[in-house]
């Protein structure tokens, strides 16, 4: 943990000191222009237009600590300084930069390295294709290299934060001069064979090894005065709230960028296309900036702001909405046959039902059980997060529901032996007992807690049951208590307790969690970075409180060959939570299915919904990774190496990666990554040996993409997930993969030059290189020796 929390230190120290070094060099360019200092362009935060259905965060953090301002907000190539002589300035080099000073007089503090700077962005354009519930997001740049002197090169590092679960699927970069840098998904044992560098198998004791909020590639020895044309993708869910679907892109573009960019308009153009998955016009909700309508169409609309026309640019975050609530409950199915190159052959069905308005309808009444865990590990902010989501869950109950709450380490105390009526003066004590009782301490047992939940729910009468489950911790039986409820969910089928899991942090056990919500027809979540703990929970817990219909089941006729359904059982559909069914089929799709569910008053529901073929929704692509989930934990809970199998090859041929698969990074030529792309269109393997050039750079793996399985080590030594939970853990395992490149620009022998040992001369691979490379062990020699370098620096 102290070697972690050092890195985190590193990393964050990096950021800073590239802050003050970008200082010091634009001083130092106005000054050879006969300036006497920078001058700034003012380009104020500007909030969203006020509206009730807009609820979100901005994804990058402004808590207390101050490394946490220096973040990317959108975007961002920074380069890799080590040593002063990469800027051309003997006076740096020296140490003798006392005198440098901005504009205005006041000194700034001394320049350092290694430091990220922020190269200097030409252009941004953005395009967002939301399709149902899921949003694709590209963004193509131009980031130029243009304090770097020419003929010497240093590393840069691509920062990308995504909101919410984001999963970055492909990164093109031409650097010019024919050379280009480019991502591929293979598999994970087959890593090595490429001669790909770094870990394929980063531990749990990596504080922060997965953060699907920020992600981090390094391109190796870029050239000074380079132009880096950028072009990245990935996909994220997007968000439900107060009957919209939400999406959220980090965009906003730092002032001392914007004043230095030669381009007037820096961002050039931003297109958003909805694609409902449904007939009727679609509802939009508010934007923060000021979209055209472009093209309309049933279920579809295409958006867009262009500088050259609209001159009304607001230099803030993505954020647009589409509305989902209706009159009532309103099914759509969406089919599309076996496409040209597809993994199996089988076509791919999506079914949604979209919630009315929850005051205009009956909901079920509840029997609720919350389980909290209050083992050490959750020690400080977490502990305190989860009492006030718990809390504000209470509120939600109504009068005529029924509740308890069990807070649990390795025993379990419960605020009332059976289940209480939730009248506001037993609500209250219940969260006095909260603050009193839910303290973190001792270790986990998550099976004897849920036994008793169970235990409380049968001898309940009335209302449906629901268990939360909140845990940072994976625990060694957790096979065996998805068995055992499984066993519970056969023997009571529709008065089955619904069971809904949150994880926090990186100790648990993201798919173990998954599986036990898809076995108790629930919702399951999972919080990687601090201050999304709170949100994310709060959303969980104020979803799942509104159920609308139970028990759903679909019939699909005259399919001979069955059909494949995620997830499986069908949860129930809640008003604060959009059902998405997705599924895989052989053969011809029948025109219609009929979905059944039982209604609060106990009477059936059924409706035929007609099947509609919309080919403007990849739904391969919209599904991918909710297919990819669940079979990853159907593969872990059974051990199926077969299972494992389809997982990675439907992730390699969709260019997602997963658990048992790496993404690779490399540098090519433009000739061959046509020739990748035409390999891949065609269905082809692909080795990414066939397509590398490594003159500059190796082929290196992608750290940092994978959520993993937990740690029943950490879980059992109650290591504190808030280690695994900071902003600067959440950054802190890597600049984004670990392929790194060597300095070689001067007499340093290929080493790694830390700007101690200089690079003329001072560096023999003794490894005394300053306490930023102590995690390394040693010097490298080579540029394969150094590919875990920047992944140490975090």
């Amino acid at each position: 943990m102290a070697q972690a929390a050092q890195r985190n230190s590193s990393f964050a120290n990096a950021l800073s000191t590239g802050q003050v070094l970008q200082q010091h060099i634009e001083n130092a360019t106005a000054s050879t222009r006969g300036v006497g200092g920078t001058t700034s362009m003012s380009v104020p935060y500007q909030m969203p237009p006020a509206s009730q259905v807009i609820s979100m965060k901005p994804p990058v953090p402004s808590g207390e600590n101050a490394a946490e301002k220096v973040l990317p907000s959108c975007p961002t190539v920074y380069a890799f300084i080590n040593d002063f002589k990469l800027l051309g300035n003997p006076r740096w080099a020296q140490d003798r930069h006392e005198d440098t000073q901005p504009l205005g007089g006041s000194h700034l503090p001394p320049p350092s390295v290694p430091s990220l700077v922020p190269l200097h962005v030409n252009q941004m354009n953005l395009d967002v294709q939301c399709h149902i519930s899921t949003a694709f997001v590209t963004v193509e740049g131009e980031w130029e290299l243009d304090f770097v002197v020419k003929g010497l090169r240093c590393d840069c590092v691509l920062a990308v934060p995504m909101s919410h679960h984001g999963t970055m699927t492909q990164i093109e970069i031409d650097m010019g001069e024919g050379r280009m840098y480019t991502t591929l998904v293979i598999p994970k044992d087959e890593a090595a064979s490429y001669g790909a560098g770094g870990s394929v198998n980063a531990g749990l004791e990596e504080v922060g090894s997965y953060n699907p909020e920020l992600f981090r590639l390094t391109v190796g020895q870029v050239f000074g005065g380079s132009k880096l044309s950028v072009r990245v993708s990935w996909f994220q869910p997007l968000l439900f709230a107060n009957g919209f679907y939400n999406v959220h892109i980090p965009f906003i573009i730092p002032n001392a960028q914007l004043a230095r960019a030669r381009n007037k308009h820096v961002v050039g153009k931003i297109g958003c296309t909805i694609n409902v998955g449904s007939g009727g016009p679609v509802v939009t909700g508010a934007f923060n900036h000021m979209m055209r309508e472009r093209k309309r169409g049933e279920g579809r609309v295409e958006l867009e702001w262009d500088s050259h026309s609209m001159h009304d640019w607001r230099n803030v975050d993505f954020v647009g909405s589409y509305q989902v609530w209706s009159q009532g409950i309103l099914p759509a199915l969406i089919v599309q046959d076996s496409q040209p190159g597809d993994l199996d052959g089988r076509g791919t069905f999506c079914l949604s039902l979209s919630p009315p308005d929850p005051r205009s309808v009956t909901l079920f009444m509840r029997s609720v059980v919350f389980l909290l865990d209050r083992s050490g590990s959750m020690y400080g902010r977490p502990v305190e997060d989860a009492r006030h989501s718990l809390k504000l869950a209470l509120d939600l109950l109504k009068p005529e529901d029924k509740f308890s709450v069990i807070a649990f380490d390795h025993e379990q105390m419960a605020f009332s032996p059976a289940l209480e009526s939730a009248h506001p003066a037993k609500v209250q004590m219940a969260k006095d007992w909260i603050d009193s009782t839910c303290q973190a301490r001792g270790g986990t047992d998550i099976l004897a807690p849920l036994r008793q939940a169970i235990a409380m729910l049968d001898s309940a009468v009335g209302g449906v049951p629901y268990v939360f489950l909140i845990t940072d911790g994976a625990v060694s039986d957790e096979r065996e208590i998805c068995k055992e409820m499984h066993s519970v969910a056969s023997a009571r089928g529709g008065s089955a307790p619904r069971i809904s899991t949150f994880g926090i942090g990186h100790y648990c056990n993201y798919f173990f969690l998954r599986m036990l919500a898809v076995i108790g027809r629930g919702i399951a979540d999972a919080a990687f970075t601090q201050d999304k703990v709170k949100e994310q929970m709060e959303r969980l817990l104020l979803a799942a409180s509104t159920p609308l219909l139970t028990n759903l089941q679909l019939s699909i006729p005259d399919l001979p060959h069955g059909c494949e359904i995620y997830p499986f059982p069908v949860p129930d559909l809640f008003c604060g939570n959009p059902l998405v069914i997705s599924g895989k089929f052989h053969g011809t799709f029948p025109p219609f299915v009929e979905v059944v569910g039982s209604n609060p008053d106990g009477s059936q529901w059924s409706s035929k919904v007609t099947s509609n073929r919309v080919p403007q929704i990849p739904l391969n692509r919209v599904f991918v990774k909710q297919q990819m989930d669940l079979l990853t934990a159907r593969a872990w809970l059974h051990d199926d190496s077969k299972l494992r199998a389809q997982v990675v090859d439907i992730s390699v041929k969709e260019g997602v990666p997963c658990e048992h698969t790496v993404m690779v990074g490399f540098e090519t030529t433009p000739e061959k990554h046509q020739e990748l792309k035409a390999d891949l269109k065609a269905g082809k393997q692909a080795n990414p040996k066939k397509y590398a050039v490594t003159k500059y750079a190796a082929i290196a793996v992608v750290a940092g993409l994978a959520i993993g399985f937990g740690s029943v080590m950490l879980t059992m030594n109650n290591a504190p997930v808030l280690d695994g939970l900071s902003a600067l853990g959440d950054v802190g395992t890597g600049f984004g993969g670990d392929g790194v490149g060597c300095c070689d620009f001067g007499g340093c022998d290929g080493c790694v030059d830390c700007g101690e040992c200089g690079v003329s001369g001072g560096c023999d691979g003794c490894g005394d290189c300053g306490d930023i490379l102590d995690p390394i062990g040693q010097c490298c020699t080579s540029f394969g020796d150094c590919l875990d370098l920047l992944s140490a620096l975090g």
